[in-house]
């Protein structure tokens, strides 16, 4: 019990004596939990992010006028077949008229006479929460089809946001490694210069037969 009030109260005074070594040591533990755990925030929050774009991603893919509703279905199937391709729901032109009225507020049919719309497709990606959407050979592949007139695809922006992730996690552990490496370095050398500070009262316990667990 006496050894433990000693060891306790030499370590109070031991922190007092050195309050700005103390300081410094506790404040840069600090630090590195504190940036660790925002990168780890900042990770976690883009990754959310990237799902839910991914979750919303889809290829609208615009047929010939002159492809009926049976050569739209076997050009699907065909698009279905695309490695990559989650689901091919068609619309057909009756269907383009009421999106078209929905989205204008305008009955094209009215206006025109007739109906302009295209058949077409929205095509949804296989999306991993790991790897980035592979979409580029998947909007080629469609491409090489006969009867696809257009493709449209907004990718420019969940580019961007996969890169930047990308780059995150790579810089991740060597950003979180140097921060805990400084941390250690910066107790390391307290507890070097506190050692170093009281090194007459170590050689003195050394000599009354004090063990080095003590010490």
């Amino acid at each position: 019990m006496d050894k433990l009030m000693y060891l306790v109260s030499e370590g109070v005074k031991n922190v007092w004596r050195h309050k700005m070594t103390t300081f410094t040591a506790v404040f840069s533990l600090f630090l590195s939990i504190y940036f660790v755990g925002v990168l780890a925030i900042v990770s976690d929050n883009t990754h959310s992010i990237l799902e839910y774009l991914r979750s919303k991603y889809k290829v609208e893919v615009f047929f010939d006028q002159d492809v009926g509703i049976d050569s739209a279905k076997n050009i699907t199937n065909t698009i279905r077949e695309i490695k990559g391709v989650r689901t091919a729901t068609i619309i057909d032109k009756d269907d383009a008229v009421r999106i078209f009225q929905d989205q204008f507020g305008e009955d094209i049919l009215s206006i025109l006479g007739y109906n302009p719309l295209p058949i077409s497709i929205v095509v949804n990606i296989l999306r991993n929460s790991i790897d980035p959407l592979q979409v580029d050979p998947i909007v080629s592949e469609i491409k090489k089809i006969g009867g696809v007139a257009e493709v449209r695809y907004q990718g420019h922006l969940i580019k961007k946001i996969e890169r930047a992730y990308a780059g995150i996690m790579k810089r991740f552990p060597i950003l979180a490694g140097i921060f805990v490496m400084v941390a250690v370095l910066v107790i390391y050398n307290t507890v070097k210069l506190s050692v170093l500070a009281r090194e007459e009262l170590i050689k003195s316990l050394e000599l009354i037969g004090a063990t080095r667990a003590f010490i």
